[in-house]
């Protein structure tokens, strides 16, 4: 799943959740996906940040 994927996801999961959107437009299976992916994207930009400090 590529970044603009797990955005798009999530944003529509939002949209959902707060009644903008009246059928969940993701399977829970799918859901989970993204959000596994958006973890791993965060736990590596904070990574980064990290080692970019370090310098």
């Amino acid at each position: 799943m590529t970044t603009k994927q797990v955005i798009h996801a999530l944003h529509l999961h939002q949209k959902w959740r707060r009644g903008a959107i009246s059928e969940m437009p993701l399977t829970a299976k799918e859901y989970g996906q993204a959000l596994d992916e958006a973890i791993r994207l965060l736990r590596q930009y904070d990574k980064q940040q990290e080692n970019g400090a370090m310098r």
